[in-house]
């Protein structure tokens, strides 16, 4: 996995550090890849996402998927998908196991840290990513990531104010 981040404001996402930009690149066995592409522009959300592979290629969002193969270009629909109360109630009636397990939590959480350890060290990082510590906190406690402006949280002012110690 290799991993690029921008952080130039002040950013956080609900108290803790986080970048306004990520793009990565993740090979998977029998040679397929996932590419990345996180910009977040102010006041704006956008997502690309591909996904790689020896038969053919993909462009998802969260509503349709493109795919590119020998048989050529089509798109398909998402289905919607229910909200989070409604997969735990899904669970809890003998459904399949939540979105949100612990399990895909330690997972994305190691990817994520590889993404920032392959920023920090400028050079691809092999799974499993199993260090503690943060790399994006250590390169901005150490001064590799400056950044500008007055701190804020894109999520929760609160979270900002509980965060810096200012909360109840």
């Amino acid at each position: 996995m290799i991993g690029w981040i921008q952080r130039n404001t002040d950013r956080y996402e609900r108290g803790s550090y986080c970048e306004e930009k990520m793009h990565c690149l993740v090979d998977f066995e029998g040679g397929h890849q996932l590419r990345l592409a996180m910009d977040i522009v102010e006041g704006e959300k956008s997502q690309v996402c591909a996904a790689y592979g020896p038969d053919g290629l993909a462009f998802f969002d969260r509503e349709t998927v493109t795919i590119f193969d020998a048989d050529g270009r089509r798109e398909v629909d998402c289905p919607p998908q229910p909200d989070y109360l409604e997969d735990l109630l899904i669970w809890i009636e003998g459904g399949p196991e939540h979105r949100n397990a612990a399990r895909h939590g330690l997972r994305t959480q190691q990817i994520m840290m590889a993404i920032y350890q392959s920023a920090r060290t400028r050079s691809v990082i092999e799974p499993p990513y199993t260090r503690r510590d943060s790399p994006l906190a250590a390169m901005i406690e150490s001064g590799e990531l400056p950044a500008t402006g007055e701190p804020y949280d894109i999520r929760s002012a609160a979270a900002m104010k509980f965060h810096k110690g200012k909360g109840e």
